[in-house]
C-alpha cells in the first residue's frame, strides 16, 4: 500500500525559508535570525502552538549541535593540531620546497591547487587553507599568477575537492551516509565521492586556469 506524500502549509514555509537562508548568505548576512525565524514558522505550522514553536527552536538547535559534534569536534583538533605545528614552525617546513619548483605563473596554479588538496584531506580545509595561502600564495603571486587565480585554485582544490569528499577523515561520508540509511555504507560514499570529487575538481580548475591563463604575468625579478 502506497502513501502519498501531502505537501502542506509547514513544507512550504521550511521552502521559503531555505530561499531566504540562500539570499541571505549570498548577501553575506548573519543567517541565525533568519534560521530562528524560519523554524520558529515551520514548527508553528505543524503544530499551531507558539509555545511548541518556541520549544522547536531549542530543540532544533540541540539536534542539530547532536548531528554536527563530530564535525565541530575535527575541526578543533585539526586547528589545535595545525596550531602545534606552527609552534613548531613545522608548516612551514612542510611546505616552503614547494615554492622553489613555481618557475612561472602557470605551474604554480596547479602546485597551489595540488597541495592544498593533499593538506586539505589530512587537516581539513578550514585550518589548512590559511596555511597554504600564508605560505605558498605570495610565492605564486611572485612567480606571475594573479591573486584572483590564485584564490581560485586554492578555493576548488580545498573548500571544493577535498571538502566534497573527505576521504581521509571521512566525517562527510559518515553523515551521508547515516542520512540515506542502513543500506549504504560510508564506504561506498566515500568512494563514490571521491572520483565525483576529482572529476568535478579537474573540470572546474581546468576551466579556472583557462579563465585567467591570459592574465599570468612573467615572474617578478629578484630584488
Amino acid at each position: 500500500m502506497q502513501h502519498e506524500a501531502v505537501i502542506g502549509a509547514a513544507h512550504w514555509i521550511y521552502l521559503l525559508g531555505v530561499a531566504v537562508i540562500v539570499l541571505t548568505m549570498i548577501l553575506r548576512a548573519n543567517v541565525v535570525v533568519p534560521s530562528i525565524l524560519g523554524t520558529f514558522l515551520v514548527v508553528f505550522a505543524l503544530t499551531g502552538s507558539p509555545v511548541s514553536a518556541l520549544g522547536g527552536i531549542f530543540s532544533a538547535s540541540l539536534v542539530a549541535a547532536k548531528e554536527l559534534f563530530n564535525i565541530f569536534l575535527v575541526i578543533a583538533f585539526m586547528t589545535a593540531l595545525l596550531n602545534s605545528l606552527k609552534t613548531l614552525r613545522s608548516d612551514i617546513r612542510m611546505v616552503e620546497p614547494f615554492r622553489v619548483v613555481m618557475k612561472n605563473g602557470h605551474s604554480a596554479f596547479f602546485i597551489l591547487a595540488g597541495i592544498t588538496y593533499v593538506i586539505s584531506l589530512f587537516f581539513w580545509p578550514t585550518p589548512a587553507v590559511p596555511l597554504v595561502s600564508a605560505i605558498l600564495l605570495p610565492a605564486a603571486i611572485a612567480a606571475g599568477l594573479p591573486p584572483l587565480a590564485g584564490a581560485m585554485a586554492i578555493a576548488i582544490a580545498g573548500q571544493g575537492m577535498a571538502l566534497s569528499s573527505d576521504y581521509v577523515i571521512g566525517v562527510a561520508p559518515g553523515i551521508s551516509a547515516k542520512a540515506a540509511g542502513a543500506a549504504v555504507s560510508a564506504v561506498v560514499v566515500a568512494d563514490r565521492a571521491l572520483v565525483l570529487s576529482i572529476i568535478t575538481g579537474a573540470i572546474a580548475l581546468t576551466l579556472a586556469y583557462l579563465s585567467m591563463r591570459k592574465h599570468i604575468v612573467p615572474p617578478a625579478a629578484p630584488c
